[in-house]
């Protein structure tokens, strides 16, 4: 299990990495989700930001926890590969901003 100092040092890397190469949350679009419950186009494509709070996004709630590891079960409080495919929304951006040795938060963003 990481430390808790560890997946914030981790935050602060990718807040820096994408600060520096300008790093932004990735759109959705209709294919991908087609792609993505075919099993195809994986892993998912969203980004590690960690604290970076990129012009033109606007977080729209609160992050989602998700199972990283694969081997969640539905009835667990971290989101399975299935259950995060339904909530996601077309035109909306997703991006990780805490990640853990199994279980991450996505963060849901409106394009300004």
């Amino acid at each position: 299990m990481m430390s808790l100092a560890t997946i914030q040092s981790m935050q602060q890397d990718a807040r820096e990495k994408a600060t520096r190469e300008n790093i932004v949350p990735f759109v959705v679009e209709n294919e991908d989700l087609l792609a993505w419950r075919a099993g195809r186009s994986l892993p998912l494509p969203f980004p590690f930001i960690g604290t970076y709070e990129p012009d033109g996004y606007l977080p729209t709630g609160d992050a989602w926890m998700v199972d990283t590891s694969g081997f969640g079960a539905p009835n667990e409080r971290a989101l399975t590969i299935d259950q995060l495919l339904d909530k996601l929304e077309v035109d909306m951006a997703y991006a990780l901003v805490e990640v853990g040795q199994f279980q991450a938060y996505l963060q849901e963003y409106a394009v300004k």
